[in-house]
């Protein structure tokens, strides 16, 4: 029995079956090594057989199998086109963008059916190391051939990656040592990559200046990766001036391809169209731009009515009516006059609005308009501004009206109607008969459309013609209240002065009227002429209707026995006027008569006296000539130049002892007393022919015929009653408490009271009521009441005209005495109080409310300052000396101020050498109104180092012209490019005021170093070496975003970009090209950089003979001729390899000699490119003469440097 084993490489054994046996002890079996490892492989024969030992013999690495390697061929690399949707195949000398999709392919061919992995590698630029980015794997079958192409996809290059790549495949085939890579390829060759910008939105956009804020929206594409890309710099340009582009922000793309720019323009933009656009300025990406868009800029109209400012017009329907001009002028929000806009004034009132045509336009930013108020309702008109412009948005300024601030008021005059008449009534208020000292009513309507309090005076001739005019009474006769339109006024006049004033008979009457005061109290008369008259009416005066009253007598008793006495008396009263007559009537022209009997009258001696007829003599004394018992009299007037003759109805007489006397003690001859606040008190003496009379009953009331009522109880109209109280023998005191008479006008008056008292008493005759006319006087203290203090422009500064605004209010300014108020005005600046100005105003009159001290003002300079918390006080004092006081304080700040001017001698200085500019600024006192024109001011000037902040300052004091000056050299503190300044005026007097920034261009110079290559570098022909330059600017600064190119330039004196162009920049002033000195001759190069960049002096800096390019000769092999030898007349194929390392172009000559070398025949040239290939050349021109053994060839190699000759 016979078994064959194989063992493998790696020890493992198989069968090999079947085993056939060939007889005569030969056996065989086929053993398939498909799929079999390579390596030697040991074969074990087994044997057995009966009557036999077995046997087993192995024989080692008995033979070596062979696993024959795949091929590989056909290495492409094919970028994917985003335009067509396709794959292109790349050029390995082609140059495509770093962020394409690159697709790496290899066809595979096995002939034992192996499953084949190629893995493939790169050597980035930016990494110089292999590493393994993909593989690619074909399965096989084992006998089967395996054919096929591995590829990998890879699209992960950086921006860093850019220039020359490498790339090669590793193949397996499972037998590790048969594992090879491929030859590495320098490709693919990556430059900047293409990306399209379009715009999205923000053309043809609006904005508001200074307020407003308009998206600039840009979508970066890349096309050769075929998406948006995220991170891209984008900058934005923008015209200021409607021309010239200024860089305004860089700005990078957002995950979308989106680079955005929020424009909010500010004072540096002019309205209108602007222009913008964006471009791609990023390293690693070609630049490219959008087409211009627009950007439409709208500013603000700043309107401002300067007049009128609340005056007082007299309409313009009179003959000295008043043209009201409207004047204003309009700014922008940039504080810049406009002088083209188109406006409008227009004057409303209500639902009224008047427009004011035409405009006129003063060229200055001030524009006017007269209006004619012919039309014009009266009273108070706002003013309307209303501008527009082209680029502006339109605007409205309204000045409400306010007296002597805003607006203006249209004045009327006053006017009296014809309807007026006189009537008269007894004080019965029945329809009189003409008496003089009947009340009389003259009546009158009255208009004035502009609400001003009139002053309507009631005037009466003596006579009917040819009489004087007056006004017999003066208060009743004048109206100083009246207002409004179609008033009625009624002139009420309880009885004239007397029969003879204006005097009985027919007389005329007239009314006429004039302004008081307007309705915001000012009593000044605004237009003297505002008066009217009207005229004449008439009317008859007469004699009064007399009625002769009791007085005393009736009803009364006399004890006859002794020297008893009746007073007989009758009061006089006017019917007409409603009053007592105290004079007029002559005692020779009066009558008592008493009867005797009750029938028959005597005559009893009478007289007239203040008011009463008494009987004559002292008192009536009856005698015998008179019967007991009542008796009746009666009193009559006969005759009377002032009163019709009357008699009084009849009385009785009884007999009587006399009556209470009563006399007022206390208060006398108007007495002062504070209403409301002090007590009155009032004491009276009670007495009978024997003196004092206790327990009285005693009244005592006080009396003011204007209140309501009149007549007021010491005890039962107060509340608590009030109590008189008997304090000695028939002395008797009753207190007016405060409460009481505090109580309000009309119930008590200030001014003169009347003190009516009375006594009575069981089995006396109750005393005269005693009237005491004047007995004591009410009146009232000031009280001052402080306004807000205002200034004339609303601020609070120090240079301001301060208005301390206050009212004086003393309640009995209607009273008898009147109020005379004086008003002394206090301040306290240093710690004590100074009198600074005084007032007297009388109240009666209206000109102690909302009066005011002003102008006060303040002083702050070098040496001296009112500014801060400074204290006040008022104090007022009346014509009875009760005064009052009231403080407050104000707080006095700096003055606002504003710049004036500015100005500065040129707009760019070169930062290196001497340059220098001069800058100015003069500011001016907003409050006062004046520039700033003294010297000694503070401020300080404030200039940015890098643009945006202000880094460096210096205090300054103004020269004597008022002017901040400074002269400015910069130096390295300052960046180049725009530097902005302003002057601050910084002073203890002011508010900080600004010059605003001001721009100033800093230009500086360009410096160009060479970090690499170094000096003298020897380097190969094809080595692709970085060119980097630091550009810095004088300072030393490193400068970034400059435009950065290098130049070579051959020893031939060609010049030739250093490619990309521009450098790429690395960041911190440093800048690379990567220069590939393939196909390049040897020798030094000189390189050169040129460097511009934005505010800066561009510089070219040459390196001469900088580095040597070391271009070595070709290599060559197997130069041969086929065939070697064959008759002269046949075709010769000379050929011979080349490789030259730099890949130079390899120009190959052929020469021949048939001759032993003697001569040599040119037969020709042909050219290598790329330094690797076969150069053949046929020769078939031989001839007879040739044949022979002494024929040799030679080949003359030129790659453009060096020139050599094979060996023969």
């Amino acid at each position: 029995s016979v078994s064959i084993e194989l063992r493998s490489p790696e020890g493992i054994y198989e069968a090999c079956t079947p085993v056939n046996n060939e007889n005569d002890g030969w056996y065989n079996c086929t053993w398939d090594s498909t799929d079999k490892k390579e390596g030697y492989w040991d074969i074990r024969l087994n044997s057995s057989k009966e009557y036999y030992n077995s046997n087993s013999s192995l024989y080692d690495n008995w033979f070596w199998l062979e696993n024959i390697n795949a091929t590989s061929e056909n290495i492409s690399v094919y970028v994917y086109n985003y335009t067509i949707n396709d794959w292109q195949e790349l050029n390995f000398n082609e140059y495509k963008g770093w962020t394409s999709y690159f697709n790496f392919t290899i066809d595979i061919y096995d002939q034992e059916g192996d499953t084949i992995t190629c893995t493939l590698y790169l050597r980035r630029n930016s990494t110089n190391t292999w590493e393994q980015v993909g593989s690619y794997t074909i399965t096989g079958t084992p006998g089967i051939p395996t054919q096929g192409t591995c590829w990998v996809d890879y699209q992960s290059f950086t921006c860093n990656d850019i220039g020359i790549d490498w790339f090669k495949w590793e193949i397996k085939n499972g037998e590790p040592a048969n594992y090879y890579n491929t030859s590495e390829i320098n490709a693919p060759k990556l430059r900047k990559s293409i990306a399209t910008i379009t715009l999205v939105q923000g053309n043809d956009s609006i904005v508001n200046r200074t307020t407003g804020t308009v998206p600039f929206l840009v979508n970066v594409f890349d096309t050769e990766k075929g998406s948006v890309v995220e991170g891209v710099n984008v900058s934005f340009y923008v015209t200021h001036d409607g021309t010239n582009y200024q860089l305004d922000l860089v700005n990078q793309t957002n995950s979308s391809g989106n680079a955005n720019y929020y424009f909010a323009p500010d004072c540096s933009y002019e309205v209108g169209k602007q222009y913008w656009l964006a471009g791609i300025t990023d390293s690693c990406y070609i630049e490219k731009n959008i087409s211009n868009s627009t950007v439409t800029i709208r500013g603000y109209l700043i309107p401002v009515i300067t007049q009128p400012k609340g005056e007082k017009y007299l309409r313009g329907n009179y003959h000295d009516g008043q043209n009201v001009v409207l004047r204003g002028f309009v700014k922008d929000e940039c504080n810049n006059y406009i002088q083209d806009a188109v406006i409008n004034f227009s004057s409303i009132q209500g639902n009224v609005e008047n427009y004011c045509n035409p405009s006129m336009n003063e060229q200055n930013g001030y524009y006017n308009c007269t209006v004619n108020t012919s039309t014009f309702s009266a009273k108070g008109w706002d003013v309307r501004l209303n501008v527009s412009k082209k680029f502006y948005n339109s605007n409205e300024s309204i000045d409400q009206f306010q007296i002597w601030e805003s607006g203006y008021w249209v004045e009327t005059k006053p006017v009296l109607t014809t309807d007026f008449y006189v009537i008269s009534y007894d004080s019965e208020e029945n329809v009189g008969d003409g008496g003089w000292g009947e009340t009389w009513y003259f009546r009158v309507n009255v208009t004035d459309e502009d609400d001003d309090t009139l002053e309507v005076k009631l005037w009466v001739n003596s006579s009917l013609a040819n009489g004087g005019w007056a006004q017999p009474l003066p208060i009743p006769m004048t109206n100083s209240t009246v207002q409004g339109v179609n008033t009625t006024v009624v002139f009420k006049i309880e009885g004239w002065p007397t029969y003879s004033n204006p005097g009985l008979g027919a007389h005329a009457f007239k009314f006429n009227v004039s302004e008081v005061k307007d309705i915001f109290g000012n009593t000044t008369k605004d237009f003297v002429n505002n008066k009217f008259e009207i005229g004449n009416g008439s009317f008859v005066i007469d004699k009064d209707d007399l009625l002769l009253s009791h007085v005393e007598g009736n009803e009364t008793s006399v004890y006859r026995p002794g020297n008893n006495y009746q007073r007989l008396s009758v009061k006089t009263y006017d019917i007409d006027r409603g009053t007592d007559v105290t004079a007029g009537i002559l005692s020779s022209n009066v009558r008592i008569w008493v009867t005797k009997d009750g029938t028959n009258y005597l005559e009893v001696p009478a007289i007239f006296s203040a008011g009463f007829i008494n009987t004559s003599a002292g008192e009536f004394n009856p005698d015998c000539n008179y019967q007991v018992g009542p008796q009746k009299w009666k009193v009559g007037v006969l005759y009377s130049e002032a009163y019709k003759a009357s008699n009084s109805s009849e009385f009785s007489i009884n007999i009587t002892t006399i009556p209470l006397q009563i006399e007022l003690l206390e208060p006398l001859n108007g007495q002062l007393f504070l209403k409301g606040i002090e007590d009155v008190p009032v004491r009276v003496n009670v007495t009978d022919e024997c003196g004092g009379v206790s327990n009285a009953s005693v009244t005592i009331k006080s009396q003011q015929l204007g209140a309501s009522p009149s007549e007021k109880d010491c005890v039962q109209d107060q509340s608590p009653p009030g109590q008189i109280i008997e304090e000695t023998q028939g002395i008797y005191k009753c207190v007016f408490r405060a409460d009481t008479t505090g109580q309000p006008e009309p119930t008590w008056l200030y001014g003169y009271t009347n003190v009516s008292i009375k006594a009575e008493k069981e089995y006396y005759n109750a005393s005269n009521t005693n009237l005491t006319i004047d007995s004591y006087y009410l009146a009232s203290r000031p009280v001052i009441t402080l306004g807000t203090v205002y200034t004339d422009t609303g601020s609070a500064g120090w240079g301001d005209n301060w208005h301390f605004p206050f009212s004086v209010e003393d309640e009995d300014y209607n009273a008898q005495l009147g109020s005379t108020i004086n008003v002394y005005f206090w301040l306290n600046l240093t710690g004590k109080w100074e009198l600074v100005d005084q007032k007297n105003c009388l109240p009666s009159v209206g000109n102690c409310s909302n009066i005011e001290f002003y102008p006060i003002t303040f002083t702050c300079n070098r040496t001296y300052s009112d500014i801060g918390n400074k204290m006040y006080k008022i104090n007022a004092s009346d014509n009875f000396d009760y005064t009052d006081e009231k403080s407050s304080s104000v707080t006095i700040t700096k003055d606002q101020a504003d710049v004036a001017n500015v100005d500065w001698s040129k707009n760019q200085i070169a930062r290196p050498g001497n340059d220098s500019a001069w800058f100015a600024t003069k500011f001016y006192d907003t409050v006062k109104g004046l520039e700033i024109d003294f010297p000694d001011v503070n401020g300080s000037i404030y200039i940015t180092t890098d643009g945006v902040n202000f880094l460096f300052n210096e205090k300054l004091v103004t020269q004597p012209n008022g002017y901040f000056n400074y002269t400015f050299d910069p130096n390295c503190t300052f960046s180049a490019g725009i530097q902005y300044w302003k002057i601050d005026l910084e002073d203890a007097c002011y508010f900080t005021a600004s010059s605003g920034n001001q721009q100033i261009t800093l230009i500086g110079q360009l410096m160009n170093s060479l970090i690499e290559p170094q000096e003298n570098s020897v380097i190969p022909v094809g080595y692709v070496v970085n060119v980097t330059g630091l550009i810095q600017g004088e300072c030393e600064e490193n400068v970034t975003s400059a435009n950065v190119s290098f130049e070579e330039l051959s020893p031939f004196g060609e010049t030739k970009i250093i490619e990309p162009y521009p450098a790429n920049e690395e960041g911190n002033g440093v800048y690379y090209s990567t220069w590939n000195t393939s196909f390049h001759k040897g020798g030094y190069y000189s390189l050169r950089i040129n460097s511009t960049a934005n505010y800066y002096y561009s510089n070219s800096t040459l390196f001469e003979n900088w580095v040597y390019l070391n271009n070595t000769e070709p290599n060559y092999t197997s130069p041969s001729v086929t065939p070697t030898q064959e008759g002269w007349g046949v075709t010769f194929n000379f050929s011979i390899q080349v490789n030259d390392t730099q890949y130079d172009n390899v120009t190959c000559t052929l020469f021949t000699s048939t001759d032993n070398q003697v001569s040599w025949v040119n037969r020709g040239n042909t050219t290598v490119y790329g330094g690797l290939g076969v150069c053949s050349i046929t020769v078939s021109d031989f001839t007879c003469s040739d044949i022979g053994n002494d024929n040799y060839f030679i080949w003359q190699l030129d790659d453009g440097t060096n020139k050599f000759n094979i060996t023969p």
